[in-house]
This record gives structure tokens, C-alpha cells and sequence, in this order.
């Protein structure tokens, strides 16, 4: 599912977004959606490596939107992680597009 979602009280960590790849596919991550908050850190990672400096946000809500060209590849596991370091609830959003192919 390209959509997924998920409300994290203050002080807690979760999984936003996961898809295990796996069985022989290899997946191509063309593009990524992830919205998150104020007192928030957040963990973007492919097969256990983080695609990025983890992305600490100190003010306001931030929507994070990015293309890749050549598209990132995963092997084993695409996931999304985020911890609310705020004092209040926030429902993190990712939405994560590409395509999914096993090779010949």
C-alpha cells in the first residue's frame, strides 16, 4: 500500500511506513511523501541502511516531498520510522511510490 499512517503519542516511536521486498523483487523508490511535526524525529531506511541524516524538526508542521532520478533500489525492506518527542499527539503520513519487479 503506497499510503500509510500512524498516531504516535508524546514519547512514543513507531513504524509509519514498511514493506518488506524480498522473494527475488527488487523495488524502485521514484518517490517519497512524509509529513511530520514539531518536536519530531523521523528515520527514513532501506534494507537497514538510512537513505538519509535522520531529519530532527524543531518547528511547525513540515511536508517533505522528494524524487529520485535514478530511483533508490531495495532489496529486503523499505521503512519509515518516527519518534514524537512532542508534548502532544501527531498522526504521521507517508506515502511512498515506485515500481516493484522481479529480475530475469
Amino acid at each position: 500500500q503506497a499510503y500509510q499512517y500512524l498516531g504516535l503519542d508524546p514519547g512514543q516511536s513507531g513504524t509509519v511506513w514498511y514493506m518488506p521486498v524480498g522473494g527475488g523483487f527488487v523495488a524502485f523508490v521514484e518517490q517519497v511523501y512524509i509529513r511530520w511535526f514539531t518536536d519530531t524525529v523521523l528515520e527514513f531506511v532501506i534494507d537497514g541502511v538510512p537513505v538519509e541524516l535522520t531529519v530532527e524538526h524543531y518547528m511547525g508542521l513540515v511536508t517533505g516531498q522528494r524524487k529520485y532520478d535514478p530511483p533508490l533500489v531495495a532489496r529486503q525492506f523499505i521503512r519509515v520510522v518516527a519518534h514524537n518527542n512532542s508534548g502532544v499527539k501527531h498522526t504521521f503520513e507517508a506515502t511512498i511510490d515506485g515500481e516493484m519487479c522481479k529480475p530475469k
